[in-house]
């Protein structure tokens, strides 16, 4: 059998073959398993460790497994688990995470490569999750991108945070009100109306 090299670019998309997800839940069990041993043997199918554990886990509990779990969240999405380990801290109600920078680092690579879609809503939704005032110049660089695959996710974007009145009233995100993001839909030109309120 012959090794196939995989681009580099390929390798930050979401994994089909599941790997990574694999070893990014293989640490999520592992830290489960060392706060709270109790659970192993409680996953039910359909049923996540992450919901068993936020059901059941104490803060204290929450902030060991935050504390175990979140060096892997906080570095670049290069380490393809990082991506899911955002994913299971945010379920089990981390949302300070300091991972913007990386999003934003991931979908700036990713913006032009056919076939990333997938991976740069998922960038989307990630960032959504995570925004505060504090990591607003990387929703700006984000925004700002001009890359072919992008302008979707861009989308999800504005539409997820003009609900939220620190993003609307940014100064550095005024600009969006009359971008090139207006008329692309009745629905995004309503969401950049409220942008400034």
């Amino acid at each position: 059998m012959t090794a196939r090299n995989i681009d580099p670019l390929e390798r930050r998309q979401i994994d089909s073959t599941g790997e990574n997800g694999a070893a990014a839940s293989s640490l999520l069990y592992e830290a489960i398993r060392k706060v709270r041993p109790d659970l192993v043997g409680e996953l039910a199918f359909n049923v996540s460790y992450t919901a068993i554990f936020k059901a059941e886990a104490s803060e204290e509990e929450v902030a060991a497994v935050d504390a175990l779990l979140r060096p892997y969240a906080e570095r670049s999405f290069a380490d393809p688990r990082a991506r899911y380990i955002t994913w299971y801290l945010i379920a089990i109600g981390i949302t300070d995470l300091d991972v913007a920078s990386h999003i934003a680092d991931d979908m700036e690579l990713l913006q032009n490569v056919p076939g990333a879609r997938r991976a740069l809503n998922d960038d989307a939704d990630l960032m959504s999750k995570v925004a505060s005032p504090d990591n607003i110049q990387h929703i700006d660089r984000v925004l700002r991108l001009d890359g072919e695959h992008v302008r979707d996710a861009q989308l999800l974007i504005l539409v997820d945070m003009v609900g939220k009145k620190f993003f609307r009233q940014a100064p550095e995100l005024q600009w969006i009100k009359n971008s090139h993001f207006r008329g692309e839909h009745p629905r995004m030109d309503k969401a950049l109306d409220r942008m400034g309120t």
